[in-house]
């Protein structure tokens, strides 16, 4: 077994001799060659995204390493996705041999559910390419309440009387708001009802 060891780049001669015992070959010549090339190598970490849940009118942003182990620097050419609620934010860059690029990806899932998909990182990796990422992440609808106004003021009430004002509870979320109990710190003034839900 001949081997060939490179250690930079470009063309490489020489010539094996073969010592024996034959009293008239010896020794023996082979010549040899070979060409020194460098090359990227990707390692994408992590190998995969999950998101868990986000709100269906919300973006949430992950981090997605790229880095080049390899001796030429490394071309990503693209980066897809199969599924439009996960987006990259960078698709075109180089990465020297020995850095790293990072990747905002992005889950964005616009209705409520579970939704995954796959990340195509496209390179000149001569060996790894493209490399697939899965993603995951699940849309998730919250409510938001808001009170309207913010004090009540009842001025003067003869004290054998109740006086009354509207007080506005309203839902500025996508999910169903469930307003479980309303106490009141001093007992002559009490609202109803108490428990009730607001789309």
């Amino acid at each position: 077994t001949v081997q060939f060891c490179p250690t930079v780049t470009g063309q490489e001669e020489g010539t094996l001799s073969i010592a024996s015992n034959d009293p008239d070959e010896n020794p023996v010549l082979v010549a040899v060659s070979g060409n020194g090339i460098a090359i990227p190598d990707i390692d994408v970490a992590p190998a995969s995204l999950s998101f868990g849940n986000v709100e269906i009118t919300m973006c949430a942003p992950l981090p997605l390493t790229v880095s080049n182990t390899g001796t030429a620097t490394l071309s990503v050419t693209g980066v897809s996705s199969d599924n439009a609620a996960f987006t990259a934010a960078q698709s075109v860059f180089n990465v020297a041999p020995g850095a790293s690029a990072n990747v905002t990806v992005q889950f964005c899932p616009g209705v409520t559910g579970p939704q995954s998909g796959t990340l195509t990182i496209a390179s000149n990796d001569p060996d790894e390419n493209p490399v697939l990422v899965p993603v995951s992440g699940n849309g998730t609808a919250i409510p938001d309440i808001d009170v309207a106004p913010a004090s009540l003021s009842f001025g003067s009430v003869e004290i054998t009387t109740c006086s009354s004002l509207p007080l506005t509870v309203s839902n500025t979320g996508t999910g169903t708001l469930s307003v479980t109990g309303i106490s009141s710190s001093n007992p002559v003034f009490s609202a109803a009802p108490v428990r009730f839900s607001v789309a």
